[in-house]
């Protein structure tokens, strides 16, 4: 089974369900995570930084794919409501800053 490793909420690990979104697989788990438009990539709160497994997250939804270009997202960064998982991964909930 897969597993989601969640590095800034105390290495949570949560087994990955394929047929919901990582925000659902969350806030069903418990975990918190800012929320805000219902899953519907308008507000972008609820972020997460890809650190290893990118490649078993499902491609950018075309909502997605337009709130990523105009807010300038790298690919790493993903919105939670609208990606899903076939594999293992490790994120980080928020959007990591590069350093200066």
């Amino acid at each position: 089974m897969a597993v989601l490793h969640i590095e800034n909420r105390d290495n949570l690990e949560l087994p990955v369900d394929a047929s919901v979104s990582i925000l659902t697989l969350l806030v069903r788990s418990g975990v918190p995570i800012p929320n805000r438009c219902g899953g519907h990539a308008r507000c972008g709160l609820c972020r997460i930084t890809f650190v290893a497994g990118l490649a078993h997250a499902s491609p950018r939804t075309p909502h997605e794919e337009h709130f990523a270009r105009e807010a300038g997202l790298p690919p790493e960064v993903r919105l939670a409501c609208q990606t899903r998982l076939a594999g293992n991964a490790v994120i980080r909930i928020g959007q990591s800053r590069s350093p200066d």
